[in-house]
């Protein structure tokens, strides 16, 4: 809304039309008084002198207390410009204000915390300065609507700091105005969500690469030969991890150990006629895929430009705008065959939870290619690349374990308990399999809470409790893709599920809850409360057992809380995985 235009001089005149008022009402006033009280022109002399004086007086104490006022006025004013200067340079989100041309004038302290700059160093700089180059022009276009507009919210840009490293900010503001409702200057705020968008990248690519796993498993057990296999698995890596080229590579045996590629997908015609790589101590074979022959060992170039070993192919790695490259070596028995070559556009990339995931691919390749060989082992493959598979995603739930030492082993020790009631209950030994498969991994979603909410004492606000609760939806997003004989996903969606619908996240009841994360429901319940946290000290299993027994028929199912009680108290059993206090 546009303010009221008001003269720049209105309290003066208002001000100077009063004295007049005043003034002009005392002359004439005074005038007739005197009149009528004498006719005697020595007396009416004196009485305009006395006029005189007290008019004098008057306007002095007048102008006195205009004085005295306006001098508390301008001390409020100093006072309540210096309390919030204070409010603004202490406010925990930084602050920024840019003039018409998109200048700089003034952040506060905590905008300089986060960037790392001095407030002289960017007083006066143009702010598309701080854009990456792709980001400038984006600036360009918004900025006129942003003053158009009045406001803007949660825009998101990458600003570099002062040593180079870029974060990913949101801006909230609005522009203030001059007294004739021009455009003043914008106040902006900002926030670092760097750590979040990582978070979001980070789930995504592991969300990406448990996937495309299994659907390389998949074409390990279909795929007729060598060459059919070979394309799946880089077609696959392509298609389904989102990666801009993957290769496969073999050591020649040629004098130049010269890397031969046997299957490619993606953007990998051009860029591998172009380049020659070798597995020898050339220049050419200092690569990663050169490297990852020679020493058997993964090899990871997080940002090919700043490797001087890749300098041999960094034009055409650029030209087709890659950012970072993985190779894994394939063995041949205990010798390295070749090499699985993954690109990525993005620098940084391939942290050690997507290279366990990489490299366990590159093994049951490896594997895959000896079954190949030998109808027997073909028979075999199915068993060997489900438990593979299985293997790597327990792997990964066992990274949001490392991430709260509270709940190390948590995981274990539920589907320890889990299949003990299952055996009870009568399940057959494939069925129970599967339910200790879905404990083992159901709390994977906390891969995606901050470790800091899950490790602090204390209690837990209920914004950081909404938090935890997506760990059911998150967990059975990570495993919805991937194929198993097991509804492990469902059973980790629904494992918080309770028969009188007062669970998360679907608020299900009765038979709508698998029978498996029924299970799930009571064993995780007693072996967390049996257990130390960090808001509280482990409690004995007795009154764990008194809890469930409790809900008995109305949170949790009868059944499995009768098999649950038959387990400890007339079976004597006892987790043989310890959950330690690292108090």
């Amino acid at each position: 809304m546009t303010p009221r235009r008001r003269g720049p001089h209105s309290p003066a005149l208002r001000a100077a039309g009063l004295f007049l008022a005043l003034g002009g009402g005392w002359i004439l006033l005074t005038d007739l008084i005197v009149e009528r009280l004498s006719h005697d022109a020595a007396i009416r002399s004196w009485l305009q002198h006395l006029k005189g004086i007290l008019f004098v007086i008057g306007a002095s104490l007048v102008v006195y207390l205009i004085a005295r006022r306006r001098e508390r006025s301008e001390t409020e004013l100093r006072e309540s410009e210096a309390h919030f200067r204070a409010l603004y340079e202490n406010a925990p989100l930084g602050y920024q204000s840019l003039d018409a041309q998109g200048r700089i004038l003034d952040v506060n302290r905590a905008w300089q915390e986060t960037l790392g700059y001095e407030r002289g160093e960017v007083i006066g700089r143009w702010f598309g300065e701080l854009l990456p180059e792709t980001q400038q022009a984006l600036f360009r276009e918004r900025f006129p609507r942003f003053k158009h507009d009045g406001h803007i919210h949660a825009v998101e840009f990458d600003l570099r700091r002062k040593d180079g490293t870029y974060l990913t900010v949101i801006y909230d503001g609005r522009i203030g105005l001059d007294s004739n409702g021009h455009f003043l200057r914008t106040h902006c705020i900002l926030e670092d969500i760097t750590e979040r968008r990582r978070a979001e990248l980070h789930l995504r690519r592991l969300n990406r690469a448990l996937r495309t796993l299994s659907e390389c498993n998949q074409a390990l057990v279909r795929s007729p030969d060598e060459s059919s296999l070979l394309q799946s698995i880089c077609r696959t890596l392509v298609e389904q991890g989102g990666y801009p080229l993957a290769w496969i590579g073999f050591a020649g045996q040629d004098a130049a150990k010269t890397v031969l590629p046997a299957a490619h997908a993606g953007a990998g015609g051009d860029y591998l006629n172009r380049i020659t790589v070798t597995w020898g101590d050339d220049p050419l074979g200092q690569g990663p895929v050169g490297r990852t022959i020679r020493t058997g060992e993964p090899v990871v170039v997080r940002r090919i430009e700043a490797d001087p070993d890749f300098s041999p192919w960094f034009e055409v790695a650029r030209e087709h705008g890659f950012g970072s490259i993985a190779a894994l070596p394939l063995f041949n028995g205990d010798q390295v065959a070749g090499s699985l070559a993954v690109y990525a556009r993005e620098p940084e990339v391939f942290d050690k939870e997507e290279m366990a995931l990489l490299g366990e691919l590159a093994d049951d390749v490896s594997y895959g290619l000896r079954a190949l060989h030998t109808s027997a082992e073909r028979d075999r493959i199915r068993g060997h690349l489900g438990q593979a598979l299985l293997q790597t995603v327990r792997a990964v739930a066992r990274t949001v374990e490392a991430r709260d030492p509270y709940t190390a082993g948590h995981q274990e020790r539920v589907a320890e308990l889990a299949t003990a009631i299952a055996t009870e209950i009568g399940w057959d030994t494939e069925r129970a399999e599967g339910l200790r498969l879905a404990a083992l991994i159901h709390d994977i979603g906390k891969i995606y809470i901050p470790a800091e909410i899950l490790t602090r004492p204390g209690a837990i606000t209920p914004i950081e409790m909404s938090l935890i609760r997506t760990h059911a939806r998150v967990g059975f997003e990570i495993m919805q893709d991937v194929v198993t004989p097991w509804p492990l996903a469902r059973a980790i969606l629904q494992h918080h599920e309770r028969l009188d619908g007062s669970g998360y996240p679907e608020g299900l009841t009765g038979d709508a809850i698998l029978p498996e994360a029924q299970i799930l429901a009571v064993a995780d319940v007693v072996e967390a409360m049996a257990s130390h946290r960090p808001y509280r000290p482990a409690l004995r299993i007795e009154q764990a057992l008194m809890e469930i027994e409790a809900g008995r028929g109305s949170r949790y199912n009868g059944m499995m809380v009768d098999a649950c009680l038959r387990v400890f108290r007339d079976r004597g059993f006892r987790f043989s995985i310890r959950a330690d206090d690292p108090a």
